[in-house]
Parts: C-alpha cells; structure tokens; sequence
C-alpha cells in the first residue's frame, strides 16, 4: 500500500525524446516521482510491475497510439486515470478516447502549473456524484457514464451528497437545481465550503434562470438542460475537469 506521504507517482509516454524528458524533468521538479516511457509497449510493460497513480499519454505516436495504450490500459489497470496530451485539435481519436472514458485531454503546450493541479486531481481517483431527487434520473446518468468508463454514483439528497463529499471521494458533482429542502444552488455553495477542488455541473428541466445565475457565482462549470444526451455530458465533464 502507498503511504499517504508519498508523491504522485506519474507514467509519462511520448515518442518524442526531447518532449518526454523536458517534461519529465518539469514534473519532478513539482514533486511529481515520475516514470518514462518512449512508446506505448513500453509504458504497458511498465504497469505490469510498477505502481502508478495517473497515466499521462501523447495522442499521436507511432505504432500504438496513445488511445490504443488507453484501451489496453483498462483492461490492465481498470481504475487508473488516464490523461491524454496532444498538439493537435478535432481528433476523432479524442473525441472517442473521451467517450471511453479518458480522465480529460491537455493541449501542447500547456503550462506546467495546470498539468500539476490536473495530476493531482487525477490521482485521487474521484466519482462523479449525480444528486437529483428523482431516481430514475440519477440511476440511468450513473449507469450511463459507468457504461462509458467513468466511476460514478447517484444519490437523493443534499445530505448524502454532503456525507460523500466528506470522504473525499468525488471529483465532479452533476447537481439538480430543483430540489427540496435545500436546491441546487445552495447545495453547491455548501459543496465547495467542503471541497474547492470539486468540479460542479448542474442541471434542470425548469426555467429558473435565477438559481442558475446563484449556481455559477457558486462555483458552477456549466448548466445542463434536461433532457440532455449522455455523450454531452461525458465530453463537458472532460473539459470541465480541465478548466478547473
């Protein structure tokens, strides 16, 4: 078991020798215990017997690219969090790596400060809590992104969402405006006092553009319109993690 002391433990791959050691150096120099890889075989060759807490894979490679690596790396190591990086925009691959279930994409070049605060997060292996009254709701969005690669759970109320926060075990929240007892606004003002780092998204099916205003001075990302396609919510909860 890794001691709670211990730095992130980071899997860098990229088949340009001069990008894969600048940047391993960057990210040892944040406190980062980084391993290499020059290709996608190796790096598969490296999680059989190393430990990682996060992957952090270029896109364009030759041989196996890095969404190839991706697919391989989940039936290998299901629960690690894979980061994509590329250079290049519109990339079907991406766009199907996301649907997939990759943690989120980084633009090259990208500075360093935000590839550290993304590692971290990263590495906590967090959920994402869907919390709507309405179970059906909640149940079929929970199932829908645990069908797309993304660890996450469903939950009625505020106190619950409250008590999972708590445990540090989330990493993005999808929260219904409308709801008893506390709504959705307030909920993710109570959300971020717990946890800053917690990204927030809401949704609603109502038109109530007042508790959508108090929702993003809360801290939201984006608001979701009910009803809304799973593959949207997949791709904003990527771009979401990144923008944070």
């Amino acid at each position: 078991m890794k001691p709670a002391s211990a730095p992130t433990r980071v899997l860098v791959v990229d088949d340009e020798a001069s990008v894969l050691m600048t940047l391993c150096a960057n990210l040892e120099l944040e406190g980062f215990d980084v391993l290499q890889a020059p290709n996608a075989r190796h790096a598969l060759e490296l999680l059989r017997s190393e430990q990682v807490d996060v992957l952090l894979t270029d896109v364009r490679m030759d041989g196996m690219n890095g969404i190839e690596l991706f697919r391989e790396v989940k039936k290998l190591r299901p629960e690690l969090a894979v980061i994509a990086m590329t250079a290049f925009a519109g990339e079907v691959l991406l766009d199907q790596g996301i649907q997939e279930g990759v943690y989120t994409v980084l633009r090259k070049p990208f500075d360093i400060e935000q590839a550290r605060g993304l590692l971290q997060r990263a590495a906590r292996k967090g959920r994402v809590l869907i919390i709507d009254d309405k179970p059906e709701v909640g149940e079929s969005l929970a199932v829908a992104l645990q069908s797309a690669g993304i660890a996450a759970l469903d939950v009625r109320c505020a106190a619950d969402a409250l008590a999972q926060i708590a445990q540090g075990a989330v990493d993005t929240c999808v929260v219904d405006l409308v709801m008893p007892e506390l709504n959705g606004a307030a909920l993710c003002q109570r959300i971020h006092e717990l946890d800053r780092d917690v990204t927030l998204l809401v949704m609603t099916g109502q038109n109530v553009p007042q508790l959508v205003h108090e929702a993003s001075r809360a801290g939201s990302y984006a608001c979701l319109r009910k009803p809304f396609d799973v593959e949207a919510l997949v791709r904003i909860v990527a771009r979401a993690r990144l923008d944070v």
